[in-house]
Formats: structure tokens, C-alpha cells, sequence
């Protein structure tokens, strides 16, 4: 009787629960909420795992002080621990309804924005608050308010928190009119000399009578930057006159331009059916991801985000690594973003390799990097002196774009300057490289610091060793298509790269050499070698002995993207099902995805926040991982795995040369959808199917391959 009496307590609790959770929902959020692509939460969470809303130039956490954009930094470049980081500008766009307590919030990823419910109690009186960092107008943050119930016809009250005064700007000028103010201000300190202050201009509405009873209200911030080609002493001017333009202009008109770009970017993307929790992980980590990067401004991804001064805004292997990789596949052209950034920073990346005074050649890529592309790691740490796999790390990327877009799509004139990149990077691993003691030929790559950070100052990482050898065969390769003279320069890179010293023991890959068996692992590190670089093992067995081995010995307090690495490496193993072991590891990969807006922090207890370096690998990790996609020189592998439990999975919109497809699977079979160009899809057993777009193809689900 008492479990009946218990059972009973335990329905009218989950029926009481839901009711209470609908009547909070409001009815035009409730098929978003299902679909997962609103995040919903009846108040709003701790102030250091909100979230923000952003369009890849500018960007606010939600109810912070501050606004950030892409690229403005101040600070220099060397020092201890106060180096070159985000400039903060003060948010002009942080209003808040006094008195009014929140009562239901969500953050709509598909059409970006952050919403906020609140009530003025015993009034009747309910207020909604919307902000939007425009897509398609990217100077423009957006705050609507908006009455939704006000039965008694009273006033309301706004009041702007802008924080304080901004430590990292000197103020030009200012100016105001009876409807905005305006403001010009440059950063304090440039990262090097010889480098310019940046400049920022902005324009902010102002409301001249805080309390009212008007409906609707509207409040915009427009801020630019003189380097976006626009002279310093016309900025003022420039803001001022875009504010003039887009103020006046119907908000319903502004939303639905911002609107449709976001519709356009989520033609592409990941879905899961079946599994709401992971469908809520994959649509807030590509938005997070997407928030924080665009196509016309060329400045990387970052591990916390654009609304974050996590690891001082700076730009690491992150990006490349674990954020590209994604966008590669479904965003070209916003992944290409990520190496113009590297691009526009050469003679830095060369100014770096000749800075040790050791006579190293060529371009070595900075450890983190921020305005100039200089090295603006603090020197309190020796990640900047030492972890240079991120040099190869960063023509691994150039390969990848190089295999998915293909030669024919890419300038000439970009295939040759990447030829000069790589020519420069073998130079590097040169002469960097020692000769091994003893009567043999074979190098070594001392002091070095692996990608896990608990190896400092070691040798012959394998990892990193690993990563020059593909950044030699890349060159090569490169240098053969562009019908390129290097017969010389190959004989005298192959001496030293070809044989970098790779360490084994007791059948397992030795992360460094002098590696103790036993020894903690911060991060994936041997993990990496069979994905992402797709490493020929010598031994096929020793990839499941390394996976074994290393899993083990992992620091669980660790970065959150580890687990996801180790999760693709056994579904690779496995073959053609979710396992226990798999599926433990991907749930373990997003654990720490912070509801209810799932915000991500570096470890279990903290770190950098929102750190979408997790959130990349978690998508990989779909994408790379169950789906088995791989890319290769003439072809994209796929070999896909349901997700346990759920009933299937989705890519749309994949782009691979000139063509977009879609692939869709659940336990049984593949569908393979055309939508634009021609592909030819292969079967297991060979069979070629020739698609053109619109057509749809269904085949048993195991490995397939898609080609041109």
C-alpha cells in the first residue's frame, strides 16, 4: 500500500510539474521548445554561465556590463600576466524593467536571440525583453521591450546598467542629441610598437522619459571600428549616420533582415531524432560557435567565445583543431575565415621563428595570438616558447579546406601563397630539429610542450613529430599540383622530417620520450593521431592499445573536448555500433554543457566560460564520430553509427567541392539527398549511384563514399 500511496505521490508530482511548466511557457514558444531549438528556463541562471547573444562582430553576454567586438584588443603584447586582451566597451544595450520579476526566459538559437519575461507583481502587468546582435546589419545590437499584458493601464519603468567607465579606452569625444549619444574613443595601449590604437565609434539611444506606458520600445547600439578601412577622424561621422539609417527603420522590418540570414546559415547543420537532451547540446554549441565568427570579418574563433575574455580573448589551436573542423563541412565559407586570419599575420608568424635568436627559419605560428598575430602568450607561461605543434595544426587546416573545396575553387593566387606558408613551416621543422646522438639518421624535437600541458620542455612529442611529417607530405603534395620546382628543397626536408623520431614502448605510442607509463594526461593528446590527423599506424593494433592505455591514465578534472576524441576513436574501432563504452564517452563529452542554456565550461568545476572549444569537439564528435565522416584527397568517407537510444541522425547540407548534400540514417538505411551540384555516391560493395540535385538516394546503412 505504501509503494501504491508512493507511486501515486510520485504521477500527481510529474502532472502538477508540467502543468506548472505550461502555464509558464508561453503558447507560440511551445513547438520551438519541442524541437529544441529554444532553450527554455523559468529564471535565469548564475551570472557566470549565461549566456549571450552575438553575430560574429560583435557580441554581449546577457545582463553583463559589458560588449565586445571581434578583434579589439588592448594591451601589449609581452607581459607577465596582463597581456594584449579584449577591450571592454561599456553595454549600452543592458536595460532593465525595475521592479520586475523574471517569470520565463529562453534563448532562441535559430533565430538568435535571448528573450526575458517579467512581472511586475500585483499589477497585472507583463513585460517581454528581446535582444538580437543583427546578422545582417553587423554594427547593430538591438533591445526591444515589449508590453504583453497591462490590465490596469500602469506606467513602467527602464534603466540602463552600462557598468562602469572602460578601463581600456581613452575617450576622443562624445556627443548627444535629445534621442542618442554618440562616442569616440581608441584603445589605451597597442600590442607592438609601430602598430596603431584601434579606434571605436559608437552611437546608443537614450529615452528621455524612463517611465511609460508605451507598448513597444526600441533601443539600438551601433558600434564600428577604424579597421574596417574607415579613417578615425570620420568614424564619429560614420556611426552616427548608420544609426540615423537603421534607427528610423520598422524593428519588425530589422528583425526579419536578421531573421533570414540566421535562416540561411541553419540550412546547414547536425540533428539528432529521438534523443531532445543531445538535440539541445548540438543546436546551443552551433550557435555559440556560429555567434562568434563570420564571413566578411576576418578574425578567428576563441576559446570562450565572442562574449568572453576567457584566456584574454586570444586565438590558440582551438580554433583550427576544434572549432574548423565543423564549419569546414557545413560553413566554407565561414571556416575560411579561420585561415585568413593566419593569412593576414604571416610576417609575424616569421618575426615569431626568428625570435628565439637559435636560427630558426621559415614561420612558426604563435601559441596565442590576438591583434597583430604576434605572440601574446604571458611570459609566466611556457606554452608560448614551447608548444609549436600548433604550426603544423594550422596547415593541417589549409589541407583540409584544400581537400573539401578543391584546387579548382580556390584562387590561384591563394594556392601559391599557401604554397609559400608551407614551404616556410618545413623550413621551420628543420631548423628547429637536432641531429640524434649516435651512428644513425634520425632527429630529434627537443623542448617542446605537447597538447597535453602536463608535458612541458620534453622530447619528440609524438603528437607534434606526427604533425610536421603531414605538414612536410602536404607541401610535397601541394608543390606536385602547382607544378612547383622544390626537387632541392624536398631532398633536404626529407633528411630531418622524414625521420623524426616517433617513441614507442610495450606496443603503445609514447606520447613524449622520456614518458613514464603511469604518468596523469592533462587532455587528448596520442588520442588525436588517429582523429583528427588520420595517422597511418605502423601497427593497426596499437591505435585500440593506445585508446585503452591513455583513456586510463586521463585526468577527469581535464578540458571537456577529450572524452568526445576518445569516443570517435572507439566508435572507429568498433565499427558499425554504439557501445556502451562509445556512448558513456560521448554523453561524458557534453557533461559539461551547463543548463538550461547550456553554456560550457572548460572542466567540471569551472575554467573558461563559455569554452566552445568543447563545444566543437562535442560536434565533431557527432558529425566525425557517429556519422564517420572523413575526408580524404578525392572523397568524403562515411561510415555511419546511430547514436544509442535515439532513432536517428541527420547532416544537412554538407558542402564537399561545388555540390551540398544531405545524409540522413537511422538503423537500417541511409538516405542521401542531392540539393545542389552532382555527386556520385559508392556503396561498400561498389555500386556507383549518380546524383544530381533534388534526387534522393537510399542505401543500406555501412560505409559509403561521395565524390565529384
Amino acid at each position: 500500500m505504501k509503494q501504491l500511496h508512493s507511486a501515486i505521490y510520485c504521477l500527481l508530482l510529474i502532472l502538477f510539474t508540467y502543468s506548472t511548466f505550461c502555464d509558464l511557457v508561453p503558447e507560440e514558444w511551445k513547438s520551438k521548445i519541442d524541437n529544441a531549438d529554444m532553450l527554455f528556463s523559468e529564471k535565469e541562471p548564475d551570472s557566470a554561465i549565461h549566456t549571450y547573444v552575438g553575430n560574429g562582430y560583435l557580441a554581449t553576454k546577457i545582463s553583463s556590463d559589458t560588449i565586445y567586438i571581434s578583434g579589439v584588443y588592448n594591451g601589449p603584447a609581452t607581459s607577465t600576466d596582463n597581456p594584449s586582451h579584449r577591450a571592454r566597451i561599456p553595454s549600452y544595450i543592458n536595460w532593465v524593467v525595475k521592479d520586475c520579476e523574471t517569470i520565463a526566459t529562453a534563448l532562441d538559437v535559430k533565430s538568435a536571440e535571448y528573450i526575458r519575461r517579467c512581472e511586475v507583481k500585483g499589477k497585472d502587468l507583463v513585460i517581454e525583453q528581446r535582444w538580437y546582435a543583427n546578422r545582417r546589419h553587423r554594427s547593430l545590437l538591438t533591445h526591444v521591450v515589449q508590453v504583453i499584458k497591462n490590465d490596469h493601464n500602469i506606467d513602467y519603468c527602464l534603466s540602463l546598467n552600462s557598468g562602469p567607465e572602460s578601463n581600456d579606452f581613452d575617450i576622443l569625444s562624445t556627443n548627444s542629441s535629445s534621442t542618442y549619444k554618440s562616442f569616440l574613443m581608441s584603445t589605451k595601449t597597442q600590442e607592438l610598437p609601430g602598430y596603431k590604437k584601434v579606434t571605436v565609434a559608437g552611437v546608443y539611444d537614450t529615452i528621455d522619459e524612463p517611465c511609460t506606458k508605451l507598448n513597444k520600445r526600441v533601443m539600438h547600439v551601433v558600434l564600428m571600428t577604424d579597421m574596417e578601412g574607415i579613417p578615425a577622424s570620420s568614424l564619429q561621422e560614420k556611426s552616427i549616420q548608420l544609426h540615423e539609417t537603421l534607427a528610423p527603420q520598422n524593428e519588425d522590418a530589422l528583425h526579419q533582415h536578421h531573421t533570414s540570414e540566421w535562416d540561411s546559415i541553419w540550412e546547414s547543420g547536425l540533428d539528432i531524432e529521438g534523443d531532445i537532451n543531445t538535440a539541445r547540446v548540438l543546436n546551443s554549441s552551433q550557435y555559440y560557435i556560429l555567434s562568434s565568427i563570420r564571413s566578411d570579418w576576418s578574425f578567428s574563433l576563441t576559446p570562450g567565445g565572442l562574449a568572453s575574455n576567457a584566456y584574454n580573448g586570444h586565438v590558440f589551436w582551438d580554433a583550427e583543431t576544434w572549432m574548423y573542423p565543423t564549419l569546414l563541412m557545413l560553413h566554407p565559407s565561414i571556416s575560411r575565415t579561420i585561415i585568413q586570419y593566419r593569412e593576414e599575420r604571416i610576417d609575424e608568424a616569421k618575426n615569431k621563428a626568428k625570435s628565439y635568436g637559435l636560427n630558426y627559419k621559415g614561420i612558426m605560428f604563435p601559441w596565442e595570438s590576438a591583434f597583430t598575430g604576434a605572440e601574446t602568450c604571458p611570459t609566466s607561461a611556457s606554452t608560448g616558447l614551447y608548444e609549436i605543434h600548433i604550426t603544423g595544426d594550422v596547415l593541417y587546416s589549409i589541407q583540409q579546406f584544400y581537400d573539401v573545396v578543391g584546387s579548382d575553387n580556390i584562387p590561384k593566387k591563394t594556392l601559391s601563397d599557401w604554397l609559400t606558408v608551407a614551404k616556410g613551416i618545413c623550413d621551420f621543422w628543420v631548423s628547429r630539429a637536432t641531429k640524434r646522438p649516435g651512428d644513425n639518421d634520425q632527429y630529434d624535437l627537443k623542448d617542446v610542450t605537447c597538447p597535453d600541458e602536463y608535458a612541458d620542455k620534453v622530447s619528440n612529442s609524438y603528437y607534434t613529430n606526427v604533425v610536421a611529417k603531414m605538414s612536410f607530405d602536404f607541401t610535397k603534395r601541394l608543390g606536385r599540383d602547382l607544378k612547383a620546382n622544390l626537387t632541392l628543397q624536398i631532398e633536404e626536408w626529407s633528411k630531418v622530417i622524414d625521420h623524426l623520431y616517433l617513441p614507442t614502448k610495450d606496443g603503445i605510442s609514447l606520447e613524449y620520450e622520456s614518458y613514464a607509463i603511469g604518468r596523469r594526461v592533462k587532455q587528448g593528446d596520442i588520442v588525436l593521431l588517429g582523429y583528427p590527423l588520420g595517422y597511418a599506424y605502423p601497427d593497426a593494433s596499437t591505435r585500440r592499445k593506445d585508446l585503452e592505455y591513455y583513456e586510463s591514465v586521463t585526468d577527469e578534472g581535464g578540458p571537456a573536448m577529450t572524452w568526445g576524441m576518445y569516443a570517435i576513436g572507439w566508435l572507429e574501432v568498433q565499427g558499425k555500433s554504439d557501445t556502451q563504452k562509445s556512448h558513456d564517452l560521448f554523453l561524458r563529452s557534453f557533461k559539461n554543457a551547463q543548463k538550461p542554456y547550456y553554456v560550457w565550461t572548460e572542466t567540471p568545476t569551472g575554467g573558461a566560460i563559455n569554452f566552445i572549444t568543447a563545444a566543437g569537439a562535442m560536434l565533431q564528435t557527432f558529425l566525425n564520430g557517429y556519422g564517420g565522416l572523413r575526408i580524404t584527397r578525392d572523397q568524403l568517407v562515411f561510415n555511419p553509427v546511430v547514436v544509442m537510444n535515439a532513432k536517428g541522425c541527420c547532416f544537412r547540407n554538407v558542402h564537399y567541392r561545388t555540390s551540398r548534400f544531405s545524409v540522413c540514417y537511422n538503423e537500417q538505411q541511409v538516405t542521401v539527398t542531392a540539393k545542389s551540384g552532382n555527386l556520385v555516391v559508392t556503396g561498400l560493395d561498389g555500386t556507383r549511384h549518380e546524383l544530381k540535385g533534388g534526387d534522393a538516394l537510399k542505401i543500406k546503412r555501412e560505409k559509403f563514399y561521395v565524390s565529384i
